[in-house]
């Protein structure tokens, strides 16, 4: 019986990883239509997420500032 809960979560980490693929691919091809425009980000965060706009500026602020951070510490 262990072996065929083996096999089931085999096939779940498989579908797992394919559906984070294809949301990596769409990310990808989502931020290359929005071109590094601020407000087209902070638009589809809004829309693909339904959140409010001051929460989606947030969240683009804090991740611009992540990397930036890195940024500095790899040039450090």
């Amino acid at each position: 019986m262990a072996a065929n809960w083996d096999l089931i979560d085999g096939e779940q980490k498989q579908e797992r990883g394919k559906a984070l693929h294809h949301r990596r691919k769409m990310m990808n091809i989502e931020l290359a239509a929005i071109g590094g425009k601020y407000d087209k980000l902070v638009e589809r965060l809004q829309a693909n997420y339904g959140i409010a706009k001051e929460e989606a500026q947030r969240q683009v602020d804090d991740f611009k500032n992540i990397v930036e951070q890195l940024k500095k510490s790899i040039t450090a």
